[in-house]
């Protein structure tokens, strides 16, 4: 079988990406080249590296398997252990943000999270959507609009990071591999500014937050990860056209530019 496309829908195709070219030459500009290894990592892949790293140390604990306290056990050590990674993670996050000298008024970071907010990433006409998708579902592309918006209100790229929470996350009846979110670091302090936990944090209270989501109650395990902000989704690279043109995420975007231009962007 052939299948015809109509020059109508190939044009329309080619003024999307034509207009998306400028949004993604903005999202990944500035992205020094010592940054790269940070945005081209398969997060996913590292987290489970991390785990089999932490099997083998607990292997080597040699605990008493039929103790009625070893899954206890075996659950706080893999527990612990990420934690102490997290910590390590957000110790250096502090420390970059500690010299940041920028001057980001706090009620401009949650005007950006209220514009993010207010966009429908689902168009209720079309699709059927639970309250769990629209509270956490398409977080990467939440995350791209808060860049974006920093971006195009004057923001550095320098100031702005992304956080990715890896490992099973729930809001019922879904689950998720990972969450995302922007960050800001500015006046000593990294702030993240999260549509899902819908106010303006730090790092340390979303951090949190992200914990009351864990599927590994009450033993979360949530690994975090900080990135250079033009990393997408936790197993990609760069913004590219082919990753916004996918069959799993334009769909729940038909009126994204839309919206952009509602809200005056972009201002080249």
């Amino acid at each position: 079988m052939i299948l015809c496309i109509s020059p109508g829908y190939a044009k329309e195709v080619s003024a999307q990406r034509s207009e998306w070219t400028g949004v993604l030459s903005q999202l990944n500009g500035d992205l020094d080249p010592s940054s790269k290894n940070n945005v081209n990592i398969d997060l996913l892949k590292f987290y489970k590296e991390e785990l089999s790293s932490i099997t083998k140390e607990w292997a080597k604990q040699n605990n008493d398997k039929t103790s009625k306290s070893y899954s206890d056990k075996k659950n706080t050590f893999y527990m612990n252990s990420v934690e102490q990674k997290n910590k390590d993670e957000f110790l250096d996050l502090q420390k970059s943000a500690a010299t940041a000298t920028a001057d980001i008024d706090e009620a401009f970071m949650q005007s950006v999270l209220d514009d993010a907010s207010a966009y429908r990433f689902f168009d209720q006409s079309k699709t059927v959507a639970t309250t769990a998708e629209i509270a956490i579902g398409f977080c990467f592309y939440k995350a791209l609009m808060v860049h974006y918006f920093l971006l195009q209100r004057g923001v550095a790229q320098k100031h702005i990071k992304k956080i990715f929470a890896v490992g099973p996350l729930v809001y019922q009846p879904l689950v998720w591999k990972f969450h995302v979110a922007v960050a800001v670091q500015a006046n000593g302090k990294t702030w993240v500014i999260d549509p899902l936990v819908k106010k303006l944090s730090t790092v340390d209270d979303w951090q949190k937050d992200l914990q009351t989501y864990s599927a590994e109650k009450p033993y979360p395990r949530l690994r975090f990860y900080a990135t250079e902000p033009q990393k997408f989704l936790p197993n990609s690279k760069e913004y590219t056209w082919e990753l916004i043109d996918h069959k799993k995420t334009k769909k729940y975007n038909p009126e994204f530019l839309s919206y952009l231009k509602k809200k005056g962007q972009p201002k080249n």
